[in-house]
């Protein structure tokens, strides 16, 4: 009889410690997933008619959080597999940014910009909080590299990566131009060539200040490279932001000639 409790007093203390074990390994767990892994991924990007949406595109397969769908523009012409912009985050800066965002020829001054983000670092974090309900990793886009400056004061809080986009010039040029003079504002359709050259270069100079200025994690990725050789482009991506790669099968699916060469833009 003593001998059956003793064993049974021995089983209770094993599985205690055995619960006690696997709890903190949970937390150790947790706590290198959250100091290794990043939790925001950035999309950052001089202007539009660059691969963003692909990009963003290629997140989402990897399961990354990127926003629910009903909080996301819809998909278009310009982007019939999708924009994953969230609309909260277009009107945000729309509003911090007035002035400067969205129709604006000529950038901010950096000094102004940090200042912005100084005084609205917290209003960011909440609706980042309100539109990912805190299921990390997410990924956002970045328009003109405007978010960074909000980031900034929060990375000491969220381990965060920064992927930019380039493009060949004349190639966003002439889709800038397509795009502006059938679907865009007033502002937009009266754009020439020459302007729309001009708009992109400044705004791509202004980003190269504002990638000196703050220091993230940057990875440089091209569009056409993408395009060209997206299982090797891909890969790279998914190794930056230390993610497993969705397959290839998932990535040729998504990410075809089509990105490039839609009738939508035509005419």
């Amino acid at each position: 009889m003593v001998s059956k409790n003793r064993a049974r007093k021995n089983q209770n203390q094993f599985s205690i410690i055995q619960n006690v074990y696997y709890k903190l390994h949970l937390k150790i767990k947790h706590f290198v997933m959250k100091t290794e892994l990043p939790e925001i991924i950035v999309v950052a990007y001089h202007m539009g008619r660059i691969g963003s949406s692909a990009i963003m595109g290629l997140l989402k397969l990897a399961n990354i959080n990127v926003g629910r769908d009903a909080k996301l523009a819809r998909p278009g012409p310009m982007n019939p597999k999708g924009f994953f912009e969230l609309k909260s985050h277009q009107k945000f800066l729309k509003k911090v940014y007035n002035g400067y965002y969205p129709n604006i020829t000529d950038p901010p001054d950096i000094v102004d910009i940090d200042n912005i983000g100084k005084n609205y670092f917290s209003d960011y974090e909440q609706l980042i909080k309100d539109e990912f309900r805190e299921d990390f990793p997410i990924a956002i886009k970045s328009q003109r590299f405007l978010t960074l400056p909000f980031l900034n004061y929060l990375k000491n809080k969220y381990k965060i990566y920064v992927i930019i986009i380039s493009r060949n010039l004349q190639d966003q040029i002439n889709s800038t131009l397509r795009v502006w003079n059938k679907y865009g504002n007033s502002f937009q359709k009266a754009a020439n060539q020459k302007f729309i050259a001009e708009y992109i270069t400044k705004w791509k100079n202004f980003s190269v200040i504002v990638e000196k200025y703050y220091d993230f994690p940057y990875y440089h990725m091209n569009f056409e490279e993408l395009i060209n050789n997206p299982l090797n482009i891909s890969e790279k991506v998914f190794s930056f932001i230390q993610v497993e790669s969705p397959g290839d099968d998932n990535v040729l699916n998504w990410i075809d000639k089509s990105l490039v060469n839609r009738p939508q833009l035509v005419g």
